[in-house]
């Protein structure tokens, strides 16, 4: 498994993940890869990908396949149609590979073009049916920003101008999304804890604002490092399922991408 994080807010989009590739040996888990990056960078559609669950099998690897569509994308595609084929086409590699259910899922994060405005998205990929990552069905790609700012499920329609607006009215408020998959459980309480610190630094007039995407990078990349540091000091041997080194890159509304782990 792995954390994937991702915040949204008006000025920028800031994600991180950790780098722990494990595979299963009976009981336990052996780790494969604890460097690698699982953030791809899609500067042609001023996002970014990230993803959790199945990294390599066989001969296929998440990071080449990804790596792959990203550069063979269509400009004339938006990030959701483009992310739409993706699923289209990651659902033909799970049915074609020899094996039983295996999980995956993909935060493909960026900004949208909408009626003169750049609006942030976080677009989910993924075949898991809750957040347990117990039981899998088909790829479903779906928008998530609305359906956090309205608790509307009805994710159909999320694409529609009136609806993209009204979650851009919610970031101009100067509020912020978060998100992250992989061990909620264990991530929530982390970034909860971070942003409430941010909240009492702002009140007190001592937060230094001035360049707000490495901030969130670094607070999600803080938060990783919790995640795993907590498992690496006080988990069995061999249960451990994030870790390895944090990666992070963020993209400004300008389309200005950073990174503090050469992800860039």
């Amino acid at each position: 498994m792995t954390v994937i994080s991702a915040v949204l807010s008006k000025e920028c989009i800031a994600i991180s993940t950790d780098s722990l590739i494990t595979v299963k040996e009976y009981n336990t888990s052996k780790v494969i890869e604890s460097k690698k990056s699982k953030i791809i960078p899609f500067e042609r559609k001023r996002a970014a990908i990230s993803y959790w669950g199945l990294t390599i099998y066989d001969k296929f690897t998440t990071y080449g396949f990804i790596q792959d569509h990203v550069n063979r994308a269509y400009d004339k595609d938006d990030l959701f149609t483009w992310s739409q084929k993706l699923g289209k086409s990651l659902q033909k590699e799970l049915d074609a590979l020899t094996t039983g259910d295996i999980g995956i899922g993909m935060h493909i994060t960026g900004f949208e073009r909408i009626d003169g405005y750049w609006i942030p998205e976080l677009i989910l990929c993924s075949n898991y049916t809750d957040t347990t990552y117990s039981s899998t069905g088909r790829i479903k790609v779906t928008r998530r920003s609305f359906r956090h700012v309205a608790d509307d499920r009805e994710v159909e329609k999320h694409g529609d101008i009136a609806y993209r607006m009204q979650v851009k009215k919610f970031f101009d408020s100067g509020r912020i999304l978060y998100f992250n998959n992989g061990d909620p459980l264990l991530f929530n309480p982390f970034a909860d804890a971070m942003l409430k610190g941010l909240e009492i630094g702002k009140r007190r007039r001592v937060l230094n604002e001035e360049d707000m995407a490495k901030m969130y990078r670094l607070l999600l990349t803080m938060c990783v490092r919790n995640v795993s540091e907590l498992q690496t000091y006080f988990f069995e041997e061999g249960k451990r399922i994030v870790g390895g080194r944090p990666h992070n890159l963020s993209i400004s509304v300008s389309g200005i991408f950073a990174s503090d782990t050469g992800d860039v």
